[in-house]
């Protein structure tokens, strides 16, 4: 009888184990995928980010100067599609708001809205949805985040040092 005890133990100490293994394999998979969907969607966001500097530049420049130079979309596209491939919706969302202004702006240079007077205010509608993206990308890449009050570190518009007169380089 001892002989069968033993074989029993031995199979269920087997089985035990083989479960213990598929139970862990799952459990490191799952955390593998969550992490490869952080890093996709970081990385992701970052593209946009990287992008909304080329965009906002050459935008900013079209506005003080009334030129329009040539842009290639096929970045800012490119990084709009991925992070609509691998963000949560919210982010998505929020990239997809920030380009439907970019479209505003476009619009509004086109029809011969050029000058500081004219730039500052679509800017400011750029910036709101650029803090936006980034709030939306915190929250889903870190949760428990609270929101930046702020995108930019540039004194806002109403600041004094918008009221001195430039300094003129020597």
């Amino acid at each position: 009888m001892t002989g069968v005890w033993e074989i029993a133990g031995s199979a269920f100490g087997a089985v035990a184990t083989l479960a213990g293994v598929v139970a862990g394999g799952r459990l490191g998979s799952r955390a593998q995928e969550r992490q490869w969907g952080r890093d996709a969607c970081r990385d992701a966001c970052a593209d946009v980010l990287r992008g909304y500097v080329e965009v906002h530049r050459y935008f900013s420049r079209w506005a003080r100067t009334g030129v329009q130079e040539e842009f290639d979309w096929s970045e800012w596209n490119r990084a709009l599609g991925l992070v609509r491939l691998v963000a949560p919706p919210e982010v998505a969302a929020a990239a997809d708001a920030m380009d439907a202004e970019l479209w505003v702006i476009s619009h509004a240079l086109r029809g011969g809205r050029h000058g500081m007077d004219a730039w500052l205010p679509l800017r400011e509608q750029l910036e709101a949805r650029h803090l936006a993206f980034l709030n939306a990308a915190r929250a889903g890449l870190l949760p428990g985040n609270r929101p930046l009050a702020r995108a930019v570190g540039r004194p806002p518009a109403d600041h004094p040092i918008w009221q001195l007169p430039a300094p003129r380089p020597e």
